[in-house]
């Protein structure tokens, strides 16, 4: 867990013997969806996501990779390299993590290496570790340990070395100045230079086939083919492309250039150099690595979707069907989760309503529910389910029975997007039971009968966007970007009436009521309405006749976008990872904090689920006792820390927030999904205490960048911190 270091009053907290607490990492993950690189072997698929490594086994059935394993990572892999029953992750820590793969679909971690420089890439080689890094050549670094390789020696040959690939018992090197370097592997030693391909032009990359190579130039919509089969190395042709080759791709006689931003994939045959054009969906990235294989005699290229999932081509046939297939059973995002009975119930864009049995340990499938389209958000109530389906605009109630989803009934929406459901709390007439469906800029209260029947009764209009809404005794109150609370007197049949608002500096993206509840003493405690801004926390107090009122509670380490109460706890989750509450106190009081960020969650008490849309993240969570040291006033963390940057989406513009304990040399910069160096913002000395720099979209030599995913980090003396921004065109 993160500690920290109150800088104005600490408060001692006596913690119940009953305290849940959760570790950084989860116990399991599932339905994980975003992937940044993918390699195929022996009908597996080995894809690096946020979290770590997804192993895939592809069913004959369905024509789908379906997951069977995953390895959690510490830090956040990007890319991936294949050398025999090793693969190889680097992370944008520029840790790289040794799995062996010989035992599929079993994995095994092998070790972690920080090596503790910068690099434009990494090729394994039986135990020896090359590093090209650029202007210093290539590095050897032994691996006798894997958690620990050894700086050996050294190659000055090339000018700017960016890119090395091996194969067998041979290794090439791309200095992109120059060309192309071959060596020849010697155990216990950097291996000898072999002979050199010139290349003309300055080259982005290359990629491999045979003994020969095909190079793609840089800024140039041109590719070469180069060989090392004539009597001097050197290049045999070249093809005119019609887009810019970012990722080129060899399998068998067949050669393809991927141009995501002019949305081209261009398939060659170098046999007869013929040519089919194929336009690209907009969830492709240049940046996302595929992997091209051969599987019943085919050619195929499996890419990894900006949006989830993977997408595969077939090569051979793209001539006549250049449309691409879902390789990925479940692509996401997750939009809905829900705990009942230990059971577990998940829905997303792409993925079915199903159902998880959690009472034996890991989760196990027992029920899906398909052809209502994709799944929006989702709530429970008593022993009810209610998912909303955006495709046919209806929400449609589920029962459990019997280890099954079952329908109960449905009812139509206006077909605007809805981003949350919330159940009434309250009682109405008739026994009826009901609860809110929360839109852009109105909230619609539906009525659910006994016999089950269901219908949209009201709508409510906002003044703003709004960011939460929730009923606390007779009042509806709306939570908008306008940086105030509105509050409406709610009356028979959910018809309302504007009584007030109230203005906070804040937008409050989470409403919460704590219900009444003992205190530590044995005392009732009254019910209370809390409010989350971006790491502020609020106590609103509503009166019956007087204005409402807004009292700011003190700064957390988090932020909060969602909540779920168990017991005497208060589970939180934001950008920066979820929150533990301890509710028997006066006010609620943060007393852990850790593990993923997201912005759903919900516990039972037992089992803590939560996901940020790429994956659904399970914690169980275990009783212990003792005291805990709260800040409630201010709190600033021992190590520095960021904050998601916003907005997020952005465009052109975005603020990138992080807080220094003390004074500190800082470094932030901005890098593409490869890894490479896009823009400096900050390199140098300064003060502790809260900073916001804002990023242009600019490259450091003032040109604007293309839209797409890019990292921003963070380095001081305590580390380096990277997170994820998406800019849109």
């Amino acid at each position: 867990m993160r500690a920290s270091v109150a800088i104005l009053v600490f408060i001692l907290l006596t913690v119940s013997p009953t305290q849940a607490e959760f570790p950084n990492y989860p116990d399991y993950s599932l339905l994980w969806n975003s992937f940044s690189s993918v390699r195929v072997t022996n009908g597996y698929a080995l894809a690096t996501t946020d979290f770590g490594l997804l192993v895939m086994e592809y069913n004959t059935v369905n024509e789908q990779y379906e997951p069977v394993r995953h390895l959690e990572l510490e830090t956040q892999p990007f890319t991936s390299k294949l050398d025999g029953n090793v693969l190889s992750i680097r992370s944008y820590a520029d840790i790289i993590y040794f799995v062996d793969v010989s035992h599929l679909p079993q994995v095994n971690l092998l070790g972690q290496a920080n090596i503790g420089c910068d690099f434009y890439d990494f090729t394994l080689s039986g135990q020896n570790l090359y590093l090209a890094v650029g202007f210093e050549g290539v590095k050897r670094y032994e691996l006798t340990d894997y958690n620990e390789p050894q700086y050996r020696d050294s190659s000055m040959i090339g000018i700017h070395c960016t890119q090395i690939e091996s194969e067998g018992n041979r290794f090439l090197v791309l200095d992109n100045y120059n060309g192309i370097l071959r060596y020849k592997t010697k155990p216990g030693k950097f291996g000898d230079f072999l002979d050199w391909l010139w290349i003309p032009r300055r080259a982005h990359s290359f990629s491999q086939s045979g003994s020969s190579v095909v190079i793609a130039l840089e800024n140039e919509q041109k590719v070469y083919f180069g060989s090392y089969a004539q009597p001097q190395p050197g290049i045999t042709d070249s093809v005119q492309l019609l887009g810019l080759p970012h990722r080129v791709f060899c399998i068998d006689t067949l050669l393809v250039s991927l141009d995501p931003e002019a949305g081209l994939m261009e398939v060659f045959s170098t046999n007869s150099l013929s040519e089919w054009v194929v336009v690209l969906p907009e969830y492709v990235s240049e940046y996302f690595d595929g992997d091209a294989f051969v599987r019943n005699h085919d050619s195929h290229l499996l890419l990894p979707n900006t949006s989830g999932g993977l997408s595969e081509y077939n090569l051979d046939r793209i001539w006549f069907d250049p449309a691409p297939s879902d390789a990925y059973a479940r692509a996401g995002p997750v939009a809905g989760i829900c705990l009942h009975n230990e059971h577990l119930i998940t829905g997303g864009g792409s993925n079915p309503l199903e159902l998880f049995d959690l009472s034996n340990g890991d989760p196990v499938r027992n029920a899906s529910i398909t052809g209502f389209g994709s799944v929006g958000v989702m709530t429970k109530m008593d022993s009810l389910f209610f998912v909303v389906y955006p495709d046919i605009e209806r929400i449609l109630s589920f029962t459990l029975s019997q280890d099954s989803l079952w329908p109960v009934n449905s009812a139509t929406t206006d077909g605007s997007a809805i981003s949350a459901l919330r159940p009434y709390p309250g009682e109405t007439d008739e026994s009826l039971s009901a609860f809110l469906a929360i839109k852009e800029s109105a909230v619609d209260f539906y009525i659910v009968a006994p016999e089950s029947d269901m219908w949209r009764a009201s709508s409510t209009d906002a003044f703003g966007t709004i960011l939460d809404a929730i009923v606390v005794d007779s009042f509806l109150v709306l939570s908008t970007d306008r940086h105030q609370l509105d509050v409406y007197q709610l009356y028979e049949h959910f018809g309302t009436e504007f009584r007030w608002n109230v203005g906070c500096y804040d937008n409050l993206n989470c409403l919460v009521e704590i219900p009444a509840r003992l205190s530590t003493m044995g005392d009732t405690l009254p019910n209370m309405l809390l409010g989350f801004g971006s790491r502020d926390m609020f106590k609103i107090t509503l009166p019956p006749e007087t204005s409402p009122s807004v009292e700011h509670l003190g700064v957390l380490p988090i932020d909060v976008t969602s909540a779920s109460i168990a017991g005497d706890r208060l589970y939180t989750i934001g950008s920066l990872g979820l929150g533990v509450f301890d509710l028997s106190t006066t006010e609620p009081a943060l007393v852990n904090y850790g593990g993923y960020g997201g912005n759903l969650v919900a516990c039972d008490g037992t089992t803590l689920v939560t996901s940020g849309g790429t994956a659904v993240h399970l914690y169980a969570l275990e009783d212990s006792s003792g005291e805990t040291y709260v800040e409630i006033t201010q709190l600033i963390p021992e190590n520095p820390y960021f904050l998601q940057n916003y907005p997020n989406p952005f465009n052109p513009l975005t603020n990138i927030e992080y807080t220094l304990s003390s004074p500190a040399r800082v470094r932030l910069e901005v890098l593409n999904i490869l890894g490479q160096h896009v823009a400096t913002l900050v390199d140098g000395l300064q003060a502790q205490g809260e900073h916001v720099v804002e990023w242009n979209g600019n490259s450091s030599n003032g040109r604007h960048v293309t839209s797409g995913v890019y990292f921003y980090r963070l380095t001081t003396p305590e580390g380096s911190t990277t997170r994820k921004m998406t800019l849109l065109k």
